[in-house]
């Protein structure tokens, strides 16, 4: 599974029972491969890449200031696997 996520207009608050549902988040699937974020937003930055780093899955997450060089590293990853 490859993520590309626009997260460019997310609000800092967390939803209700933000907790209990981040058990069940595409970031901890195990079929997950990459996850290429878009945020304009330096503080959900660092809290998507602190979670990253708590949940030892440094390495499937990217995030980056623009949609567009979000998708190319995502696409990037993509045919070095031998999708296309």
């Amino acid at each position: 599974m490859w993520v590309l996520l626009d997260v460019s207009d997310m609000t800092i608050t967390l939803p209700e029972h933000f907790i209990d549902s981040s058990r069940k988040s595409f970031f901890l699937n195990d079929n997950l491969q990459h996850m290429a974020i878009y945020c304009r937003s330096a503080l959900l930055r660092n809290v998507a890449l602190m979670i990253a780093k708590l949940t030892r899955r440094g390495g499937k997450l990217s995030v980056y200031d623009t949609a567009e060089k979000a998708e190319s590293h995502l696409r990037s990853l993509m045919e070095k696997s031998g999708l296309h």
